[in-house]
């Protein structure tokens, strides 16, 4: 079964799949609460969209975090910037089509933000590391989406990893 690429947040119940902040919206729209009307790209797309383009995420994170802090500053800067690069305009357009569905106007803004996967833990919360765009217009989504994608790549996220699993990134398993 394919997995899906975007999703209604009603539809956000996989953790794996939409990350804690989605799956919790989620459950607030099942429950009967006013929840802001919103989508969700997936780890799917993030995963599939970066393959595609030949760039590995769980190998690259692999090669970066066994650098020594020298190093791994300019090989982040590599990975911000293949992702920077990354044709995501199919993806844009999905988005665009699925916010259709749920009739909102052309003119409304949204916010682009991450619920990773490892974000909102029982022992970790990853606020304020990746980045958030408010009063997005859809013809900005691509740009967003995409700057959001790269600040996962940043010194801050893996120091952040490290001290909150106390490990060294020479000592990170996958």
């Amino acid at each position: 079964m394919t997995r899906p690429f975007i999703l209604a947040l009603s539809q956000c119940t996989d953790l794996d799949l939409a990350g804690g902040k989605a799956v919790g919206l989620a459950q607030l729209i099942a429950a009967g609460f006013s929840v802001p009307h919103g989508v969700c790209l997936t780890t799917e797309a993030y995963r599939q969209i970066l393959h595609a383009s030949g760039f590995i995420d769980h190998e690259m994170w692999a090669m970066v975090h066994r650098l020594t802090d020298n190093k791994r500053g300019s090989a982040l800067a590599r990975c911000r910037d293949r992702i920077k690069g990354i044709e995501i305009t199919q993806l844009a357009s999905q988005w665009q089509t699925t916010l259709e569905t749920l009739r909102r106007p052309p003119s409304e803004r949204w916010a682009v933000r991450s619920s990773a996967t490892n974000e909102d833990a029982t022992q970790t919360s990853f606020a304020g590391l990746y980045r958030t765009h408010l009063g997005v217009a859809l013809s900005d989504i691509e740009a967003a989406i995409k700057d959001l994608w790269t600040s996962l790549w940043e010194e801050r996220v893996i120091n952040y990893m490290a001290q909150q699993y106390r490990v060294t990134p020479l000592e990170w398993q996958y």
